[in-house]
């Protein structure tokens, strides 16, 4: 399983690196992709502790909190990613879809 093997070499390059912050986003994604929100609960905070102004990291993450119902920190975290890049439609559109629930 491609996804599978994706999340196994980001989590080996958070052991290598764990102060590299685009190795917990990836290891975050893919666990996203697997369908295990929660899991990728953990990397992608240890990712924001890295890089707190990761916009990539705030909207993964609120994307993985509206997955395991925890609508109002998903809320914070898209709110966060759509202030650092307001051009960007994706945090919106989480947004909408999160208040339509």
């Amino acid at each position: 399983m491609v996804s599978g093997s994706c999340a196994e070499a980001a989590r080996l390059a958070i052991e290598l690196r764990p102060d590299h912050g685009h190795a917990c986003l990836f290891r975050g994604l893919a666990l996203l992709q697997l369908g295990q929100a929660q899991e990728a609960i953990a990397p992608l905070r240890q990712g924001l502790a890295i890089e707190p102004d990761n916009f990539e990291l705030h909207l993964a993450l609120g994307q993985a909190l509206v997955r395991c119902g925890q609508f109002a920190e998903a809320e914070k975290e898209l709110q966060t990613a759509a202030q650092l890049r307001p051009m960007d439609p994706r945090p919106s559109l989480e947004l909408q879809r999160l208040r339509q629930r």
